[in-house]
């Protein structure tokens, strides 16, 4: 079967041809999304165990959690707590992060 052509694709829909199937496309495009970034979080999930050293990237809110260090200590549904080394901000004990937030440490 032919190659899709994204570039195309998204030409038609910026000038506006494909508005009357789009509300059609939009919740296939949601659900698929939705899928994807759920299988990226278990996928992640699956990297950490308890007692593994992390550090938080720069992708959480609030930026003053970026590169804090803690211990993973458990799951709370699809995010994962960590222990922090330090009083950050207002976390002074556990945050919970998704685990796409956390790279892993090298053991220190």
């Amino acid at each position: 079967h032919p190659l899709l052509d994204v570039a195309g694709l998204i030409e038609r829909i910026t000038a506006g041809d494909l508005d009357a199937v789009l509300p059609l496309i939009a919740p296939v495009i949601g659900q698929r999304l939705r899928l994807l970034e759920a299988a990226s979080t278990l996928s992640a999930l699956s990297r950490f165990d308890i007692g593994d050293r992390v550090r938080i990237n720069h992708t959480v809110k609030p930026s003053y959690l970026h590169e804090a260090r803690g211990t993973v200590t458990g799951r709370a549904g699809q995010q994962v707590v960590v222990r922090l080394d330090e009083p950050v901000g207002r976390f002074t004990g556990e945050v919970r992060c998704p685990p796409q937030a956390l790279e892993p440490l090298s053991a220190e």
